[in-house]
């Protein structure tokens, strides 16, 4: 909820830009790595039937640095939504049990 409302403090989100760029640069120290890296893009991008250009590393941390706390909300509000809840129930249910599950499935 506090992300559909506040924005991301900077020193918050730089922190986790640094933690995710640094993370995903370790994860590229082999030949193998990196061929994993493209290879993912690929059958991801080709799955969802996108038409994209496949990123560079380099490329992927200029694009995790160019987000901003705005970019967090908005897709946040996107996400969080209550239009978009879903709730498998298996048995009866009815008076309070009803109303209370109901108002589970509302971000408030």
């Amino acid at each position: 909820k506090k992300l559909t409302d506040e924005l991301v403090l900077a020193k918050e989100l730089n922190k986790v830009k640094n933690c995710l760029i640094g993370r995903t640069a370790l994860q590229m120290e082999t030949s193998d790595d990196l061929a994993n890296w493209y290879a993912q893009q690929a059958i991801l991008f080709k799955e969802q039937g996108v038409e994209t250009h496949i990123l560079s590393p380099k490329e992927y941390y200029k694009k995790v640095k160019q987000v901003a706390s705005v970019d967090i909300r908005r897709v946040a509000r996107e996400i969080f939504a209550n239009n978009k809840l879903n709730l498998a129930i298996i048995g009866p249910y009815e008076g309070k049990e009803k109303k209370m599950i109901e108002a589970i499935l509302k971000f408030q």
